[in-house]
C-alpha cells in the first residue's frame, strides 16, 4: 500500500520480486492449515513482515487471534499504515513487538519516499502515538528509521520525535540500493 523508491521488491535491476506478483496471496483455508501446523510443532514465535505491507493481509486479525490462541508469540514489521481498528486492537492485546518503518522526519520527503500523498506522514505518526498508548506493557514499539541522503540531517529530531510519540527505541538503518 506504500511504493517506497528503495524497496528491492519494486526494483526492476534485482531478483528478489521478480517471480513475486501483486496478486499473491495465502488463501485463507490455507492459512488456518499453517497455523495449525505451526500449533502442533511447537513453533514459539511468528513474525509477519517483507515484500510489502504484511499487516494488509485479508484475514490478518483470524490468523494473528489463531496464533495467539495457540501461545504462539506474535510480532511484526510494518510501514504503521494499518495499525488502526481491529489490526491493531489485537496488535495491541497481543503482539510481542512492532516495528514501524520509517524513512523521513517529515511530510514532503515521506511522500517522496514512499510515493504516497503528503497526508499519509501525519496519519502514520497519529497510529504510532495511538498504539503506543494503547499497546499492552509487555509490547515493545520500535522505529526503523532508514537513513537515506533526503533525511540524514533530521536523525536527531527524528528520534526525539518518535520518543515524545511514545516509541520503546527506534533502530538506525541504512538505505541499501
Amino acid at each position: 500500500n506504500h511504493n517506497c523508491s528503495y524497496c528491492a521488491y519494486r526494483s526492476d535491476n534485482l531478483q528478489l520480486g521478480q517471480s513475486m506478483l501483486k496478486s499473491d496471496s495465502i488463501p485463507e483455508n490455507k492459512m488456518y492449515e499453517i497455523v495449525d501446523d505451526l500449533d502442533q510443532m511447537g513453533v514459539k514465535a511468528v513474525t509477519f513482515s517483507g515484500g510489502g505491507e504484511p499487516l494488509i493481509y485479508p484475514h490478518i486479525v483470524e490468523t494473528i487471534e489463531s496464533l495467539l490462541s495457540g501461545d504462539i508469540q506474535v510480532a511484526t514489521l510494518t510501514n504503521g499504515s494499518r495499525l488502526t481498528d481491529a489490526v491493531g486492537q489485537v496488535l495491541a492485546r497481543g503482539a510481542t513487538w512492532v516495528r514501524i518503518s520509517m524513512d523521513a522526519a517529515n511530510e514532503e520527503t515521506y511522500a517522496k519516499n514512499r510515493r504516497v500523498s503528503n497526508n499519509e506522514f501525519p496519519r502514520i505518526l497519529k497510529n504510532i502515538e495511538a498504539f503506543a498508548q494503547a499497546k499492552h506493557a509487555g509490547c515493545e514499539l520500535g522505529i526503523n528509521y532508514i537513513v537515506t541522503k533526503e533525511n540524514y540531517s533530521d536523525t536527531y529530531s527524528f528520534i526525539k520525535h518518535m520518543k515524545d510519540l511514545g516509541a520503546n527505541h527506534v533502530k538506525i538503518s541504512e538505505c541499501v540500493v
